[in-house]
């Protein structure tokens, strides 16, 4: 039989009649010692970091497959977060963008020059719609696979692919 932690309600695989996690136990006490926990990371924060640097180090496959699963779980949260810091950080951002635009020229011409020159069809390719026509591009590391797509069937590709995006961000 297996038993449920007092203290998350999660069920205990590991182990045979405990009541809680490990984990759930630094948690527990923790909580019930904020003072003496907070003192205690106060004096040993260095070492806290460089462990944790360490772990991170060594299992850095496990913590992203934990970061993914995190952000398809909270998507909607996650994306409030970005729009509301995009919208408070606008200069920064902005900033940001030419700062990388002026240092990385060769690739900024070479996308626009590329992908100016490939001509838009007379209809989207998923749909057949004639209105507000965009290039749509697959792979950005290929500049020249480029589709002519309608701004809706654009922004549902852009959507569709939300998981595999750099930024994880709905809007193009």
């Amino acid at each position: 039989m297996v038993n449920n932690c007092l203290w998350c309600g999660e069920p205990i695989l590991e182990g045979i009649n405990r009541e809680y996690h490990p984990i759930c136990v630094k948690r527990k006490y923790n909580f019930n010692n904020r003072k003496k926990a907070s003192e205690y990371f106060q004096k040993n924060k260095e070492k806290i970091y460089s462990v944790k640097r360490i772990y991170n180090i060594k299992n850095k496959e496990k913590i992203d497959e934990i970061k993914r699963k995190y952000r398809i779980k909270n998507r909607e949260i996650l994306n409030k977060k970005a729009l509301k810091h995009s919208k408070k950080n606008r200069d920064k951002i902005n900033k940001y963008h030419k700062e990388w635009k002026k240092n990385n020229k060769k690739i900024v011409n070479a996308e626009n020059q590329a992908s100016i020159k490939i001509q838009l069809l007379d209809s989207c390719q998923i749909c057949g719609s004639k209105e507000n026509l965009q290039r749509h591009h697959w792979d950005y590391n290929r500049p020249l696979l480029v589709t002519t797509l309608c701004k809706d069937c654009h922004r549902i590709q852009h959507i569709k692919n939300f998981e595999n995006s750099f930024f994880g961000r709905v809007s193009c």
